[in-house]
């Protein structure tokens, strides 16, 4: 079984930016933020609060850190409707879509930050985090990469966004996620198959048990291709207080190595291989 969860070594935390020229294609402005692939909040013009759905995620982070964060995001949009200009004038349209990605990842007791911005879908300045410089990724970034850099707000900008808001997040996340898989065990997870009286199909079966099926994404794979025709039972309570939930395809397959169970919540991912037949 493999499985991704708070022993492994590296988190990331990311901040996803979207500008929009254009009103009608969605916010002028939004920040996505997402932790080990988790999307756990998100703000957007014209509101500018940072939200998130996730009730362990509220908890990470007190009331005052939540203002705090909407503060941030005020910040971040009128410091990137300047920027925005400077882009737009030297691609020469008003018509754009600019995305900035900004991220710290955490390997052992080191912090990475990476810094990159793409306009159309084209890569355009990527940050060098131990100089705190850009280096353009088109013609075009190129015409402005001095001025870029010569900007007197965007250093320490780039020293606050790592010390204040990414690094110190990163480690409350982290510490969070920590605390819930103690509260929130692993989902079991089975999988076998059970042969036809005639031998020429299997009913491959995966059981599921854990205290929070709504918090759990259950699929069979083929050859890692998510399998479509799956019959899926209600939850059925355990006696130790958990729920099971049953997946189960028939199939004329004889090499089980090509199936899996895959077991996904919001903090880890799991796949179990089907290793023999038998009940």
């Amino acid at each position: 079984m493999d499985s991704d969860c708070n022993s492994a070594e590296k988190h990331t935390l990311q901040y996803l930016y979207t500008l929009r020229s254009a009103p009608e294609d969605g916010p002028k402005f939004e920040i996505t933020t997402v932790f080990n692939g988790l999307i756990i909040s998100h703000c957007k013009s014209p509101r500018l609060v940072d939200e998130s759905r996730q009730d362990w995620i509220q908890q990470a982070f007190t009331t005052e850190e939540w203002k705090s964060r909407d503060l941030f995001c005020e910040s971040e949009y009128y410091s990137h409707r300047t920027l925005k200009k400077k882009i737009e004038d030297v691609i020469n349209t008003t018509k754009s879509i600019i995305q900035r990605e900004r991220s710290c990842t955490a390997d052992d007791s080191v912090v990475h930050m990476s810094d990159r911005w793409g306009v159309n879908g084209e890569d355009f300045f990527t940050l060098d985090p131990n100089t705190l410089k850009w280096s353009s990724d088109s013609a075009l970034a190129r015409s402005i990469q001095s001025d870029w850099n010569q900007m007197k707000f965007m250093t320490p900008s780039l020293k606050d966004f790592e010390l204040n808001q990414c690094e110190p997040s990163l480690m409350k996340l982290k510490k969070k996620k920590a605390e819930y898989l103690k509260q929130n065990p692993f989902p079991e997870v089975y999988i076998f198959g059970k042969p036809s009286h005639d031998g020429d199909t299997v009913s491959l079966r995966c059981y599921v048990s854990h205290k929070y099926l709504p918090g759990v994404r259950v699929h069979l794979t083929l050859d890692g291709v998510v399998v479509d025709k799956v019959n899926i039972s209600s939850p059925v309570p355990n006696m130790d207080g958990s729920v099971q939930i049953r997946l189960e395809t028939e199939t004329s397959i004889k090499k089980p190595d090509r199936y899996h169970c895959v077991v996904d919540t919001d903090n880890l991912h799991i796949t179990t291989g089907w290793v023999k037949y038998g009940l």
